[in-house]
C-alpha cells in the first residue's frame, strides 16, 4: 500500500478507531470554541459600533485602523491603549480613497496630527498585486499625517519573499515611512516585531495588556500562499 493510499474504515483497528473518535471530539470541541468566540466578539462588535460612529479626534497623535474582516476586531478596539484613536472600516464596504479620507475627516482628525498610523487586517497585502490599492490608501492618510510620521502594516508576513522591494517602491513613491513584518504577527503564536524597521515592537504603542485576549494569528497574503501551497501539495 502506498503512502497516499486510502485505508478501508474496515481496515482500522480499534486503537485506530480509537485515536479517529478522539481526533474528531477535540476537532469539533475546538470548532465549537470558536463559534462560542465568534459570537461573543459579534456582540462586543454590535456594542462597540454605536459609540464608535459618535467617536471623535481629542488630541491623539495615534491612531489605529482596523478591519472588521479581522473576526476578534472588537478585543483590538477595546485594548487600545490611552492616547490612541481606535477606528474600524468594512472592507467591503469602505475601500476607495474618498471612503477612507471620509471616515477621518467624520472622526475630525486635524490635517498633520498623527504621528504613528497601525493598520491592523488580514488583506492589506504589501504585494505588486495590491500595489496601486495601498498606494492609494497611503495617499488617502498623507494630508492626516506629521513630518516624520510611520504608518505600521499589521498583518503577518506582508512583504513576503519578494515584498521587500514593494515594500521599498510604496515608500518611495508614497514619500511616508512604511514598516512591516516579515513573520507571525499576534499576540499568541507571533510577536509584534516590525522587522522591516530595525524590528521595532508596536505593541506598547498601540495596545494595554488587555490585547493579550486577542487570539488570531494575521493572515497576510504571503501567509495564505504558504498555506495553499502547502495544503496543494506545492512547496
Amino acid at each position: 500500500m502506498g503512502t497516499g493510499a486510502s485505508v478501508p474504515a474496515a481496515d482500522l483497528t480499534q486503537k485506530e478507531k480509537a485515536f479517529l473518535h478522539d481526533t474528531v471530539e477535540v476537532a469539533v470541541a475546538q470548532g465549537m470554541e470558536q463559534i462560542r468566540k465568534r459570537r461573543q466578539w459579534q456582540a462586543m462588535g454590535e456594542e462597540l459600533l454605536s459609540k464608535l460612529r459618535h467617536r471623535v479626534h481629542n488630541g491623539e497623535e495615534v491612531l489605529l485602523w482596523i478591519s472588521m474582516g479581522v473576526d476578534s476586531w472588537p478585543i483590538a478596539v477595546k485594548a487600545a491603549r490611552y492616547g490612541v484613536l481606535p477606528l474600524v472600516y468594512s472592507a467591503e464596504e469602505q475601500h476607495s480613497l474618498e471612503d477612507i479620507v471620509k471616515a477621518l475627516t467624520n472622526a475630525k482628525v486635524p490635517h498633520g496630527s498623527l504621528q504613528n498610523v497601525g493598520w491592523l487586517s488580514h488583506d492589506s497585502e504589501m504585494t505588486g498585486e495590491h500595489k496601486a490599492s495601498n498606494l492609494d490608501f497611503l495617499g488617502a492618510l498623507k494630508p492626516f499625517l506629521a513630518e516624520h510620521a510611520r504608518v505600521d502594516v499589521l498583518g503577518c508576513e506582508m512583504v513576503g519573499e519578494t515584498g521587500m522591494q514593494v515594500i521599498h517602491e510604496l515608500k518611495i513613491e508614497s514619500g511616508l515611512n512604511l514598516a512591516a513584518s516579515t513573520d507571525l504577527t499576534a499576540e499568541s503564536g507571533g510577536n509584534w516585531l516590525l522587522e522591516t524597521d530595525d524590528r521595532v515592537n508596536v505593541k506598547d504603542l498601540y495596545f494595554t495588556e488587555a490585547i493579550a485576549e486577542f487570539s488570531e494569528v494575521l493572515l497576510g497574503y504571503a501567509m495564505h500562499s504558504k498555506m495553499l501551497r502547502k495544503v496543494r501539495g506545492m512547496k
